[in-house]
């Protein structure tokens, strides 16, 4: 079971940062697996394991390291350990996955289109503080 992986505290947001260096997980692959999972998830917006990593591979997304990590942060948001997790923020959290390379412009940017099927295409405060809490952005626009 996971644990505080969706909370804000900034010791728990690293992960995914730490991580983006050993993946080779794309954009394009990012919003396919997006547009997969949203098709996938339950009326409380969550998708199970299975579904998630059913999803995964239909995206191409190679089994090593990429789809295992995936797996792994995939655990860490699991905050009741049934196998299932909250689609739309998780998704958002992975957005520095595909921008390993980019400054933080092209990876807030990235993270907005990750979003934008969350808002409807409309941007509010509430969602935008939503984004910085729930994405690496907040941590890396911090130091």
């Amino acid at each position: 079971m996971g644990g505080s992986a969706s909370k804000t505290n900034c010791g728990d947001c690293l992960a995914v940062e730490c991580v983006a260096k050993y993946m080779s997980i794309t954009k394009q692959q990012l919003i396919d697996l997006r547009n997969r999972c949203y098709m996938a998830m339950d009326s409380k917006r969550k998708i199970s394991r299975r579904a998630f990593n059913h999803n995964v591979q239909l995206c191409k997304i190679n089994e090593k390291p990429d789809a295992e990590i995936l797996d792994c942060l995939f655990t860490m948001w699991d905050m009741r350990g049934d196998d299932s997790i909250l689609v739309p923020p998780f998704l958002l959290s992975l957005a520095p996955l595909a921008c390993r390379y980019d400054d933080l412009k092209e990876v807030f940017s990235f993270a907005l289109s990750v979003f934008i099927k969350e808002t409807n295409g409309e941007l509010s405060a509430d969602k935008l503080v939503f984004i910085l809490k729930r994405k690496n952005v907040a941590r890396i626009v911090t130091d």
